[in-house]
């Protein structure tokens, strides 16, 4: 059974330990180590052709959050900004991220120019030395 079913079925007063299994001879050297400690808001996967994903991660990041607000587990919903780089990204890539997006239920997605994005309301999510034309920003 998952991590998330045992835990839902256990008092919230018994101690819960968790045991991390590596296929490596060295902690973290496996897919441990790709965690990006983001929650993603569900704009990647396509609804025709990744369906069970897209479903999974947008209801996922919902339930994650609700997790941790019922728990009073620290965490930081802090966006995230996807950048375009070259034209290319800008015209196609931006507006197709967009529809995906908005074709998986995620409804709070913003275009946002190269000027809006060196803003300070975007401080928290733009690192100041990538050089974009244009992003989407994502505030969940």
């Amino acid at each position: 059974r998952s991590l998330t079913h045992q835990s839902k079925h256990r008092s919230q007063s018994q101690p819960h330990e968790i045991l991390l299994l590596e296929k490596s001879t060295h902690i973290s050297t496996g897919i441990t180590s790709r965690n990006s400690q983001v929650i993603h808001a569900g704009i990647y996967y396509s609804p025709t052709v990744s369906p069970l994903k897209s479903i999974l991660c947008v209801g996922g990041k919902q339930l994650l959050y609700l997790y941790c607000r019922e728990r009073n587990i620290d965490h930081r919903n802090c966006g995230k900004l996807i950048v375009a780089t070259t034209p290319y990204q800008k015209e196609v890539g931006l507006p197709r991220l967009l529809e995906l997006g908005k074709l998986n239920g995620v409804d709070d997605l913003r275009l946002v120019s190269r000027e809006s994005i060196m803003e300070d309301r975007y401080s928290d999510v733009y690192e100041e030395n990538v050089h974009c034309l244009g992003g989407i920003y994502s505030p969940s």
